[in-house]
């Protein structure tokens, strides 16, 4: 697994290394990446409840100063946010899911381990549905309460912890050596993070804006994302539309492979709130048999 390049700082020279107070300085105590001149200290504690634009664009900006990602600036992070994530930046619930759904895609699912179980047949598309949508709601609540980084991704990364199919973490993985390579490295990615918010003087919220930013293309239609909410309340519609370009025809030959009897508002509500609710069949039946995941979403 190679290192998260939105985990530690580079040096203008090239290597790696770990964010250093600068005690002559009333800045941060971090290094600008490329410069290395002081960055500005923010004088304000995070309060998720009273988010506007200025203090956005200062965290934006702050965070965006120490990434080693030649020409990143803030507003290219609030811009993938806004354009790949489909977030509302002012809206404290849209940044913290971005921020765990963007933890969870960057350190464990599409980790090389995680997606080599994924494309062996261990994790198959329909138990990757649900236990990305479990995996995000439990770092969310676990941020939400207080936690720390660490602690969030320590809980979904256990090798005892239970996926929504009744498996232990470490029975999906082909050994308990991998599983706990999962575990070390998004922890100790997230510990990085912890680190530098506790240390440098950085906004918290600055860390979640560059975390949720990173993990925006690839989590732009998971579940608790603003998008999702479209795709779920388009994908039932067309469920009652034979004609919909989508299902070229098939329509009559996907419902009858529905394992049950198909009650779509009943679908409709599980999908909103917790796709990890469904059963095992019905979640493959979506994204599998129903390529909800590749519908072409009308916007508006």
């Amino acid at each position: 697994m190679s290192d998260d390049p939105a985990v530690e700082v580079a040096s203008p020279a090239g290597p790696r290394h770990r964010p250093t107070r600068d005690r002559e300085n009333a800045g941060t105590g971090v290094r600008h990446a490329r410069t290395g001149t002081p960055v500005p200290r923010l004088e304000r504690e995070i309060d998720m409840t009273m988010l506007n634009p200025q203090l956005v664009r200062e965290c934006a900006d702050a965070v965006a100063a120490v990434l080693p990602v030649p020409g990143v600036a803030g507003e290219h992070l609030l811009k993938m946010l806004a354009d790949f994530g489909g977030v509302d930046t002012l809206d404290s619930d849209q940044v913290l899911t971005a921020a765990a759904a963007g933890m969870w895609a960057q350190w464990v699912r599409n980790t090389d381990i995680w997606e080599n179980a994924h494309a062996g047949g261990r994790l198959s598309d329909g138990e990757m549905f649900r236990t990305n949508a479990a995996s995000v709601l439990a770092i969310r609540e676990a941020l939400a309460g207080g936690s720390t980084w660490e602690h969030a991704l320590d809980l979904v990364t256990s090798s005892d912890r239970v996926l929504p199919d009744g498996r232990p973490l470490r029975k999906m993985l082909p050994s308990a050596h991998k599983s706990g390579r999962v575990h070390d490295y998004a922890t100790t990615a997230a510990r990085r993070w912890d680190n530098r918010i506790s240390d440098s003087g950085l906004n918290p919220l600055a860390a979640y804006l560059a975390v949720g930013a990173a993990g925006a293309p690839f989590t732009s239609d998971w579940h608790g994302m603003p998008k999702w909410e479209p795709r779920v309340r388009q994908f039932v519609a067309a469920l009652i539309e034979p004609e919909h370009p989508h299902w070229g025809g098939t329509l009559a030959a996907r419902l009858n492979a529905f394992p049950g009897e198909l009650v779509i508002p009943s679908l409709e509500a599980t999908l909103l709130e917790n796709p990890a609710q469904l059963s095992a069949d019905v979640a493959s039946w979506c994204v599998s048999t129903c390529a909800l995941g590749y519908l072409a979403v009308t916007p508006g």
